[in-house]
Formats: structure tokens, C-alpha cells, sequence
């Protein structure tokens, strides 16, 4: 469980704040394992909800829902649905990995969107983002994206690709989170390390152990998510 360990005024440089800024100040919050997070969040807010160095930090969620950036937002169902054809459209190096990605659509997809999202919040309130083991969730999702963007950001001085490269890290650390949720699901609502392993290197062999579907799936992010202006120069 997070608490606020100290709220310190929000720095504004040599400008300072102006009238009509309103009054920020920065939120550090500690757990029990002594990790240790920052918010910037409003004044007015902190005083509104009573908040102050001791207490619990469900302003976290409260905080981050007022931006819109709740945990279950991130798991958009017609996205999801359309990059699941295209990971079934890719070369099937072992059997093993249609089992995973049937398994992901029965239990995730196959109810329509309502009953998808569903799943996601309860997934973060109880495990995820949302839950008291957020910060073991962020700290996967952040080895995972570390292990992507080491793996493949370098090869980008022979291509020039970057943005398809960076897409292709966010890409597969979306992707294997997506399938634990599959697998808590599965597995009654629970998740083991041996999960979180297993899942990781069986995305990892099926993607990476191919260079037709790395290539495949690189030219489909980049002309699918590319910011506008991008162009993929022809050899």
C-alpha cells in the first residue's frame, strides 16, 4: 500500500507562477518495500480530499482517472482484436503458440467489448495497475521494455527506422501483458512468475526467432501507428 511520505511545493523555475496557474505541488509516495514514486497533482485538490503526509495513497487511481489514464484504458478492444489477426498472420515457428493466442481470444475477446473491458479493470484492481501489487506490475512491464528497446533501438542506424523500432518495443510489451491477463484469467485469477517467464520467452522465441516476422510485423506498426509525416523510404 502506498502513502504520501511528503508533499513539496511545486517548483516554477525563474518565471515563477503566474495568476492564473494553479497551485501545484509534487506528491512523493512510499510503500511498504520502501519504493518510492512522484505525482504532480493540484493544491486545491490535495486540501479537497484531505490529503496530507501519513495518509493512503488511493489518490493515486483517484489522481490518475481525473487525467483519463486509468489502467483499463489501455486495453483497447478494437485494437487488440485487429493486432491479434496480424500476430496470427505471422510465420508459426511452434504449435505451442496458437494454443496461447487461442486461449487470449476465448478469454478475452470472444464476449465483446463490455465483458473485455471488464476483465482488464478487475485484472489491475486485483493484480495490475490499479491493485496493491502495482508497483511488481509496473517494474515487469519496465524490464520487458528495457529488454525490447536494448534489443532492437540500436539496429536503427542501419535502416533509419526508429519510430517502427520503438513501436515494435511498446508493440510486444503490450502484447505479453495482454496475454497474462488471459493466463490470471485461465489460471482462476492468479499469476505465478513461472507464468510471467513462460508467456515472456514463448512472445519472444515466436517473434524474434524469425526475421520474416520481425520484418513483417516492423513495416505493418510502422504504417499502421507511424506519426504523420513519417515516410518508410523504398530500397
Amino acid at each position: 500500500m502506498w502513502r504520501i511520505k511528503q508533499i513539496f511545493d511545486g517548483e516554477y523555475g525563474c518565471e515563477e507562477r503566474s495568476d492564473e496557474e494553479k497551485a501545484r505541488c509534487v506528491v512523493t509516495l512510499e510503500n511498504e518495500r520502501g519504493e518510492r514514486r512522484e505525482l504532480s497533482v493540484y493544491d486545491d485538490w490535495l486540501k479537497e480530499k484531505h490529503l496530507e503526509e501519513g495518509t493512503l495513497s488511493e489518490c493515486v487511481a483517484e489522481s490518475l482517472a481525473e487525467k483519463g489514464v486509468d489502467a483499463a484504458s489501455f486495453h483497447a478492444y478494437d485494437r487488440q482484436v485487429k493486432e491479434l489477426a496480424v500476430l496470427r498472420g505471422l510465420e508459426r515457428l511452434r504449435p505451442e503458440w496458437d494454443t496461447v493466442l487461442d486461449g487470449t481470444e476465448k478469454a478475452l475477446y470472444q464476449n465483446g467489448e463490455t465483458a473485455y473491458q471488464a476483465i482488464c479493470e478487475e485484472f489491475h484492481r486485483t493484480w495490475g495497475a490499479a491493485g496493491e501489487r502495482r508497483a511488481e506490475w509496473e517494474n515487469i512491464g519496465e524490464q520487458l521494455l528495457m529488454f525490447f528497446v536494448y534489443t532492437y533501438f540500436c539496429g536503427a542506424v542501419y535502416d533509419d527506422m526508429v519510430c517502427s523500432k520503438m513501436e515494435l518495443a511498446l508493440f510486444s510489451v503490450r502484447w505479453i501483458q495482454e496475454i497474462l491477463v488471459a493466463r490470471w484469467l485461465e489460471n482462476g485469477k492468479t499469476l505465478s512468475m513461472h507464468d510471467i517467464e513462460e508467456l515472456s520467452w514463448r512472445y519472444a522465441r515466436e517473434v524474434e526467432h524469425s526475421d520474416d516476422n520481425l520484418n513483417a510485423l516492423e513495416d505493418w506498426l510502422f504504417e499502421t501507428y507511424a506519426p504523420e509525416g513519417c515516410v518508410l523510404e523504398e530500397e
